[in-house]
């Protein structure tokens, strides 16, 4: 009998027996009931999965926001932000920043979060790298890691890849400012919505340094009669 739910199925329960004529039409209208319970019962899990997920894009907005505020507006912090949301959203990863220095005119680590070595302030060849894919192609790039590939994640020097990575652009509507990358320690996978709400962090992270760019633009090139 098959269990439905909205317009299509999703299971089927079975009923089977070694004597002939075992089931008539009230047995299928017996079972038609369990049917309905499963059906039921996976629409409740499945709005709570969503309530929870929902839960946890607004928890990770939040999150970012508080930090922001906490903060005075230096385009320095913000890379601390953004790692100290993602590492209490995701913390059993490693999780970098990679962003443009202007003074060195080369990409680099800006902040990181994570179990290995400290990557902060190393300089990142975007030419050969997935996170430099991202920024070059302003779009994410995921790896698992039975995944081959001739480029490398982030530094030459990396470990092999243990669970899932994900790279994700730092983007506005009109400018791209660099990457976050987000690696599981563990043999593990993100969930469509986890990534989903990485790249959430991203947009507003790129909104929010162009926000500060127009505003130290400004006070920098303002003229201000007080009179």
């Amino acid at each position: 009998v098959p269990v439905f739910w909205g317009e299509g199925v999703i299971g089927v329960i079975v009923a089977d027996s070694t004597s002939s004529n075992a089931y008539d039409s009230s047995t299928v209208a017996f079972l038609g009931h369990f049917t309905k319970l499963v059906g039921a019962i996976v629409k409740s899990y499945t709005h709570k999965f969503d309530l929870l997920q929902a839960s946890k894009a607004l928890e990770s907005i939040n999150m970012f926001y508080s930090f922001s505020q906490s903060i005075p507006t230096e385009n320095d912090n913000i890379s601390d932000r953004i790692t100290n949301t993602l590492k209490t959203l995701f913390p059993n990863a490693n999780i970098g920043l990679c962003g443009y220095n202007s003074e060195t005119d080369s990409w680099q680590i800006k902040s990181f979060r994570g179990y290995s070595n400290d990557l902060t302030g190393l300089e990142i060849n975007i030419e050969d790298s997935v996170i430099g894919d991202t920024i070059y192609q302003c779009k994410t790039f995921s790896l698992q890691p039975y995944d081959k590939t001739n480029h490398i994640r982030v530094y030459p020097q990396e470990k092999d890849l243990q669970g899932q990575f994900v790279s994700v652009p730092i983007k506005s509507k009109t400018q791209i400012y660099g990457a976050i990358f987000v690696e599981l320690i563990v043999d593990e996978s993100f969930s469509e919505f986890d990534i989903s709400i990485i790249e959430l962090i991203g947009d507003h992270a790129g909104n929010s340094i162009e926000r500060i760019y127009l505003s130290e633009t400004l006070q920098s090139s303002a003229l201000v009669d007080y009179n």
